[in-house]
């Protein structure tokens, strides 16, 4: 392997992950280089336009890595790869299965699989609810930024008797969900629908999306969730996987 493009590499994760300019010495040690290695790799990556130095001295990273992340992010069809594992579990499950990202405080379906059942909860892509209520959307509330979780907790509305409206129970339900790996609900949103969902992890144990299973509260039962919950963690984890 090339040493110095691997040095250079260390040096520019350094930068990417800093959470300010950093100083020459900052650089090495962080990157577990010698002063004089890191130095010529900085010089390098301001060369090539991923770094540059500020007027004291300090080294960050620029927009180009942001605009390179952006176009990554454009090619990776997370619809696709997902649709396989969204299959599978359909299949285990026999429910509606749903794909969903956390929009402006809401959920929103970027897939699903119909349940063969002839009588199932409703749903249609693009559309989507209230994430403090629904299983996709407590799994993305519970990995998702301190500042989203507070916004949305400020403003929680009832649906049902079993909606969750205080803001430090909602907190508390949360916390479970993120020592768990999953998140259920049972009428919160329309009371005859339950459903278990768990996130698909990006760096930073924050939530990109989330995989749920939701059907009519007669045939998902509380067993039922229990017995669901593998293969939901499971489909998310494999998702996150192929993501990368």
């Amino acid at each position: 392997m090339d040493t110095t493009l691997i040095k250079g590499l260390h040096v520019l994760e350094t930068l990417v992950t800093g959470r300010d300019a950093m100083a020459l010495a900052e650089v090495a040690a962080a990157a577990g280089l010698i002063k004089s290695n890191a130095h010529r790799a900085l010089k390098t990556l301001i060369h090539c336009g991923y770094a540059r130095q500020d007027s004291d001295g300090r080294y960050r990273a620029t927009l180009k890595m942001w605009k390179l992340g952006s176009r990554i992010s454009e090619q990776m069809d997370i619809r696709g790869i997902a649709r396989p594992h969204l299959r599978k579990l359909s299949e285990r499950t026999g429910e509606t299965v749903h794909l969903s990202v956390l929009e402006n405080g809401e959920v929103t379906y970027l897939e699903k699989i119909d349940s063969p059942h002839p009588v199932a909860a409703y749903s249609r892509l693009g559309g989507g609810g209230p994430a403090h209520c629904s299983a996709t959307g407590k799994a993305l509330l519970a990995f998702a930024n301190n500042e989203t979780r507070q916004r949305i907790a400020a403003s929680l509305r009832r649906f049902t008797a079993r909606t969750i409206v205080e803001p430090a129970r909602l907190e508390r339900e949360l916390q479970t969900i993120r020592k768990n790996g999953f998140a259920t609900t049972r009428g919160e949103w329309h009371e005859a629908v339950s459903g278990i969902a768990a996130p698909i992890l990006a760096q930073e144990h924050l939530a990109v999306a989330a995989v749920g299973v939701s059907g009519l509260s007669a045939r998902v039962t509380p067993a039922k969730l229990r017995e669901f919950a593998p293969h939901v963690v499971n489909a998310a984890q494999a998702i996150a996987g192929d993501l990368g």
